[in-house]
């Protein structure tokens, strides 16, 4: 069974979807599809269309058609052909918030079919089952093994979520067209031809375990989780005698992580080898659109819309999601007007939506005209992703998404969707939109519920990062999280110990970080966090001046390196001068991550001028003035030697200047030319600011 390679099955399969599946967006409006109105009991009828890169020669149809002010579990549907007889139809899917999806026979070559749709019960419909193309339903995996044919079966019976069912044309997939391509179970089931009497062979090649049916008999199985390429060439069959005519194959797949695919081959009576089993075997299908809808006599009024997902950002399972809500054939003496669940409003017969959340949302359509109201109708739309698109991120989708985003006023925005965008934004580390969210999010944060207190963590996280800076914001966000948090002991002790060591190190409070860490309780921080607070008391100690102190504590934390080895010694060198290396290419975060794995390994380093010294130019260079204040004044204790204490000096006086602190740089600058006239730091800053700087504090 040859085939192409994963990304090429994913590629036709793709396409293959968005031609059975896709959807267009459509009204009700006055003009009649058709003359005659042929179903007393529907609400309304929708007429559909083959597109002309469809199959010239089709037996089912399928179309998606919204339920407008019916539950979709309750409507009934009738399908006519365009000359006017009624045809067989079924639908195969039908849950709140998403479009029936409905098959019928198309076998006549009509190009248009009326879809008539009621909630009340219709006439029979002629008894019909579709002849062509294949049903695959999905559901969500539920947790058990799946070792066998007997444990697969248990497994698909317990599973507590069908996804989706649709018409494909073949078992030939790389995508899970319901929902994720992991975690799931498919099934495949459609009706073949066999031309021929004789033996017929059956493969499998999938990503898990996979089991074949022919006329409900095991033909063969895969068990276990593999490589799809480790089937290519039928090592996974089974042979079965058939007799010439109709025959059903019936196909199981359970996924796990990771790359999806579910194929079959076969070799026909006859036939040499094995190949992909073709949809000609199964007949074809045509994806039909809708092109116009109109309501029944007694309710000329009624207003219909649909919805179609263009486009989403996916990442982590965390999705924003554009919609297109669209009238078609809109009268111009109209005016449609759109309200969404999270507080947005648009007009317009066409609007795109960005939804900051997935889920069930409700949207309300109000159609008026000339001031007066025609109708008003609220529908429930299931936000999601668009499952067949070949990628989940896409630079120039997410842009757009993100000026919305930015444009948009949040302070009608449910919290929910506050707490589900600030998630998203914190895992792309997208810093404008977090201050963005964030802003409404600290406006209102006695309205979040206690689960949402690592929310405000995240953005007091991101309020102290060097991009942003707003210090006041980030204690206002680590005091929401405190507040916030009643039951988690351990995010609340973390959130305690990471304001500690904001008070310390961008603020220059140690005695509030004191206070933080001492209400600490050890034995319910991890190993690290046990190791942080250490540090972190030894850096209160250090800012108070007491260096025995510090040292004491940072020697409890103990060492993870050998400091009196000489690798260690040579290996401690380097990272330092590849540090100053990288501080000159102004590579900061380069130079920090270095810094960092040294004083971790060796948290005595902190008692050194030249390694604390380093991360003072770091913070200088970002800009992050007020953290090299704390730092530099935190070094006084340690800057013992005449140049260090020199430079030191000269860099507080260069520090406070930057944050307008002219009187404490006047005096930083006195003592440095008055203790250490003859240095190199006394030198650069008459050049810099003149002999008589320190006492012009305007220079």
């Amino acid at each position: 069974m040859q085939s192409d390679n994963n990304r090429g099955v994913k590629t036709i399969v793709r396409a293959v979807v968005l031609a059975v599946i896709g959807g267009l967006a459509a009204t009700l409006v006055a003009a009649a599809p058709t003359p005659a109105w042929q179903v007393p009991e529907a609400d309304y009828r929708v007429v559909v269309t083959k597109p002309r890169d469809s199959p010239k020669t089709a037996n089912v149809g399928q179309a998606q058609v919204w339920a407008v002010g019916i539950a979709p579990t309750n409507c009934a549907v009738a399908v006519f052909a365009q000359d006017g007889k009624q045809v067989g139809a079924r639908v195969c899917w039908a849950v709140p918030g998403e479009p029936l999806r409905i098959l019928f026979d198309c076998s006549s070559g009509q190009p248009e079919y009326v879809v008539y749709v009621s909630r009340q019960a219709l006439a029979t419909s002629p008894n019909w089952q579709p002849a062509a193309g294949v049903l695959l339903e999905t559901r969500e995996r539920p947790d058990g093994p799946d070792d066998s044919w007997n444990q697969f079966k248990v497994l698909w019976q317990k599973s507590p979520t069908v996804q989706g069912r649709s018409v494909v044309p073949n078992i030939y997939s790389a995508i899970n067209p319901h929902g994720p391509d992991t975690r799931f179970l498919a099934y495949y089931k459609g009706v073949f031809q066999a031309l021929t009497k004789g033996q017929y062979g059956f493969a499998t090649r999938s990503t898990g375990p996979s089991f074949m049916l022919v006329d409900g008999s095991l033909v063969t199985q895969w068990l276990g989780q593999h490589m799809a390429k480790a089937g290519s060439h039928a090592q996974h069959h089974g042979y079965v005698t058939l007799a010439s005519g109709r025959h059903v194959i019936e196909y199981y797949e359970a996924q796990g992580d990771g790359d999806f695919e579910a194929t079959v081959g076969w070799r026909p009576a006859g036939a040499k080898d094995f190949t992909i089993m073709p949809s000609e075997a199964f007949g074809s299908v045509a994806a039909f659109r809708t092109v116009t809808a109109e309501a029944a006599p007694r309710r000329p009024e009624q207003s219909y819309f649909e919805v179609n997902t263009v486009a989403h950002s996916r990442v982590d399972n965390l999705t924003l999601v554009t919609s297109c809500f669209r009238v078609l054939a809109d009268k111009a003496t109209r005016t449609y007007n759109w309200t969404f669940d999270d507080g947005t409003s648009a007009t317009g017969p066409q609007v795109w939506h960005v939804f900051l959340r997935p889920g069930l949302r409700q949207v309300q359509l109000v159609v008026s005209e000339q001031g007066r109201p025609l109708a008003s109708y609220t529908q429930p739309v299931a936000v999601q992703p668009r499952w067949e698109l070949p990628a989940e991120w896409t630079d120039n989708v997410f842009d757009s998404q993100r000026r919305v985003i930015l444009e948009r006023d949040l302070s009608t925005m449910p919290i929910a969707d506050l707490i589900y965008a600030i998630r998203f934004a914190e895992k792309i580390t997208d810093h404008k939109l977090l201050t963005h969210l964030g802003a409404e999010c600290l406006r209102r944060q006695h309205d979040f519920p206690a689960d949402a207190a690592e929310v405000f963590l995240w953005l007091a996280l991101h309020y102290q990062q060097p991009e942003v800076q707003a210090y006041e914001q980030a204690e206002q966000a680590f005091h929401a999280a405190l507040e916030l948090n009643s039951g988690d002991a351990d995010l609340r002790q973390r959130t305690q110990l990471r304001l500690a060591r904001f008070y310390l190190d961008n603020v220059g409070k140690p005695d509030e970080a004191a206070k933080l860490l001492d209400s600490l309780d050890p034995a319910l921080l991890s190993h690290d966090d046990q190791r942080q607070r250490l540090l972190a008391q030894g850096d209160v100690l250090l800012a108070r001046g007491d260096v025995a102190g510090a040292r004491a504590k940072y020697l409890g934390a103990g060492d993870l390196v050998n400091r009196l080895d000489e690798r260690y010694v040579v290996t401690r060198r380097a990272r330092l001068q590849s540090a100053l290396d990288f501080l000159r290419r102004q590579e900061y975060t380069a130079a920090e991550e270095l810094l960092q794995q040294v004083v971790w390994e060796s948290p005595a380093e902190r008692l050194q001028f030249e390694t604390g010294f380093a991360y003072v130019q770091i913070c200088l260079g970002r800009q992050e003035y007020r953290r090299a204040l704390t730092l530099a004044e935190r070094l006084g204790p340690v800057a013992t030697g005449e140049s260090d204490h020199a430079m030191l000096l000269y860099y507080l006086t260069d520090i406070q200047r930057h944050l307008g602190q002219n009187s404490a740089a006047d005096e930083a600058l006195a003592q440095l030319l008055a203790q250490h006239p003859y240095s190199e730091a006394a030198a650069r800053a008459k050049e810099r600011w003149g002999v008589g700087a320190a006492q012009h504090p305007g220079n």
